[in-house]
């Protein structure tokens, strides 16, 4: 049962699909190599806080 009056379930299911697709290898998964080139600036992280 689909009870959401602003949108069709039809309509949300192309609207989640058309989502994914655009985000492409976005969501592909990370390795170790790709996660370990991503550098946190601790000084930054400290400041933030």
């Amino acid at each position: 049962m689909w009870n959401l009056s602003f949108i069709s379930e039809e309509d949300f299911y192309k609207h989640v699909r058309l989502t994914i697709e655009n985000y492409g290898e976005k969501l592909m998964p990370y390795d170790l190599a790709k996660f370990n080139r991503n550098t946190i600036d601790p000084i930054k992280l400290i400041a933030n806080i």
